[in-house]
């Protein structure tokens, strides 16, 4: 996955807000952290089909009360993440690692300077491994605790993407390109990760092309994971199977 060309960096807009541009041919792509502003986005992506029936936790149907309620994490998690990220470019030899995941985390189009006032379109994390796979609860909090006690920079820690874009965006490269980019940018300089997966709805082909197409390998299916909340299928009871796509960074 790793290229020969130096990964963009962190910049900022002209209201000293840290974005991060993607490469040609997507540099009209950016990411920036969460938004006060972003709820109507958020709430619209959120109801769209394209994208709540991929999707493993947001609430259905997603209102404004839904992003009050988050957009305090969200923002929580990328201000920590900048905080972490601030300390270890301040630290020569990278001895400083970032764990609470990533700064600039929201997908939004900036074929220019970005003003702050581009719309959100999609959404990109990195997070500990939450092991959902495993079904004996006891055993996957074992393994979860395991996984969290490791040092920051750790390169026994286990990761764990998630993400959505708008149907507005789909087909065109991007969200491969989001997965590569940060993979160079952040993941591997500024988290020294090694071991990241992907979980998705086994019917969520999407997902999967985006991970094959850079370097994840599919790892198994295990069935009956998630129980789909009635508003979203339509009907009480149905068990969707999910994916697990893995990486590991190459030696």
């Amino acid at each position: 996955m790793e290229s020969n060309k130096s990964p963009p960096e962190i910049q900022f807009d002209k209201n000293g807000s840290p974005f991060l541009r993607l490469p040609a041919p997507h540099n009209h792509i950016i990411l920036t952290p969460p938004r006060p502003t972003d709820g109507p986005a958020m709430i619209e992506m959120h109801n769209d089909p394209a994208i709540y029936m991929t999707l493993f936790s947001p609430p259905f149907p997603f209102t404004q009360r839904s992003f009050d309620d988050f957009y305090p994490i969200m923002s929580g998690t990328t201000q920590k993440a900048w905080e972490e990220y601030q300390e270890g470019k301040a630290v020569e030899g990278r001895e400083k690692w970032v764990s609470a995941g990533l700064p600039v985390t929201c997908i939004r189009v900036a074929k220019g300077e970005p003003t702050g006032e581009e719309k959100m379109l999609g959404d990109f994390t990195i997070k500990k491994r939450r092991y959902v796979s495993i079904k004996d609860l006891e055993a996957r909090a074992e393994r979860k605790g395991e996984n969290d006690g490791w040092p920051a920079g750790d390169p026994r820690i286990e990761w764990e993407l998630g993400f959505y874009l708008s149907p507005t965006l789909h087909g065109q490269g991007i969200m491969p390109a989001v997965v590569r980019t940060m993979t160079e940018a952040f993941f591997i300089p500024f988290m020294n990760t090694h071991r990241i997966s992907g979980g998705f709805f086994i019917h969520n082909l999407a997902s999967r092309r985006v991970f094959e197409k850079n370097g994840y390998v599919f790892t198994g299916a295990f069935p009956n994971v998630f129980e789909m909340h009635e508003s979203k299928a339509g009907i009480k009871g149905k068990m969707i199977d999910l994916g697990i796509m893995e990486w590991t960074r190459p030696e």
